[in-house]
């Protein structure tokens, strides 16, 4: 059976995108300590960029890349990024150990509060996964 992390957080739209001590920080205080463990790690950040920087794709676009390598830093080796998506400051990634292989993505999101606020609203993936080292799938 696969093990899966979930978790969720609200940066407060300050994500220290460009102070690595604070991102390390930040990832140590919302990742599990024994995240070897996981064969899936997923991570919803909100509201981690400034409203201005969510109405503006190639800002958001190259915050969410810097984001994501970071935390594969982070996780090490042994992870991959299988899927990510967003609306606005909304971000949700799925990391997976090198054995999980992606089988079927289905993404769903939407924008909400006033005039469709970049910073409110909803990130969903489902995916189906398949496990080289077990004999099942897992779909989340």
């Amino acid at each position: 059976m696969s093990k899966v992390s979930i978790t969720t957080f609200n940066c407060g739209k300050l994500f220290p995108f460009h102070n690595n001590q604070a991102i390390n920080s930040v990832l140590n205080s919302i990742i599990p300590k024994s995240s070897e463990q996981f064969d899936l790690i997923v991570l919803g950040l909100q509201e981690f960029s400034m409203v201005w920087e969510c109405l503006t794709p190639g800002i958001i676009s190259r915050q969410i890349c810097d984001i994501s390598d970071q935390i594969l830093d982070y996780l090490g080796s042994e992870y991959n990024l299988i899927a990510t998506d967003n609306t606005g400051g909304t971000v949700i990634f799925i990391y997976g150990k090198s054995n999980i292989t992606l089988q079927t993505l289905v993404r769903t999101n939407c924008q909400r509060g006033v005039i469709n606020s970049s910073l409110k609203g909803g990130v969903s993936l489902t995916i189906q996964v398949n496990n080289s080292l077990q004999q099942n799938s897992l779909e989340t």
